[in-house]
């Protein structure tokens, strides 16, 4: 047999073992804000834990706190414009009066009810306790949509702006202290100009923008 024809045999060459190495932990972005920058809706990023003004501070702005007296409708579609939410000053103005009308026109045929009572001396059929009875209902859920708006954007406010409290709190608010809880909010978002008494509305607060790092989130 020639030396061509045998095998050469295999060398076995052992390969360099690589320990596994560790996974790096990510790196310790620090967060920042950029910004203002314009945004459908306004959302700061970095806000206080507190309002800026009590519940009962209303008069701190005198005209604040007659917008919210004589003119509620105006002062709540000013913070809503303020937030960029429910359809805007326009859109919010508009189903307030509605709201406002609707309960009127059943608080009035509720008294018309009763005066007709009157007239009869007492002499009521069912038909009549029947028409005060849906009337009446009608005219208080009808104003108590006024104070659930109210709430729900005090709501609004409270988790824009990272503000303590809780739904409940915003409803007795609205409920039972509505004017002192609209300047409350206007005053948190800034919806007025000081010292003026204005009725028209304020641009949108502009969004923020949160960067880690060289990402823009």
């Amino acid at each position: 047999m020639s030396p061509m024809d045998e095998k050469s045999p295999m060398v076995y060459q052992p390969t360099m073992f690589v320990p596994p190495q560790p996974i790096p932990y990510p790196p310790n972005y620090t967060q920042y804000v950029t910004g203002p920058a314009q945004g459908a809706y306004g959302i700061p990023v970095v806000a206080s834990t507190m309002w800026k003004s009590g519940m009962f501070e209303c008069f701190q702005s005198t005209p604040n706190a007659l917008m919210a007296l004589f003119c509620p409708c105006v002062a709540v579609a000013q913070i809503a414009s303020r937030l960029g939410a429910f359809g805007g000053y326009c859109g919010v103005l508009a189903v307030l009066f509605v709201i406002y009308c609707t309960h009127h026109a059943f608080a009035g045929l509720t008294q018309n009810e009763v005066d007709n009572y009157e007239q009869d001396q007492g002499h009521w059929t069912p038909q009549n306790i029947n028409r005060l009875i849906t009337y009446a209902t009608l005219s208080s859920l009808t104003a108590l949509l006024p104070a659930l708006f109210l709430a729900v954007l005090r709501t609004r406010v409270r988790r824009v702006h990272h503000i303590q409290g809780s739904e409940c709190e915003d409803f007795l608010c609205s409920y039972f202290c509505n004017c002192c809880t609209i300047a409350q909010m206007a005053t948190e978002v800034q919806a007025y100009t000081p010292g003026e008494c204005s009725f028209g509305p304020r641009s949108t607060i502009p969004a923020y923008h949160v960067v880690y790092g060289n990402t823009l989130v």
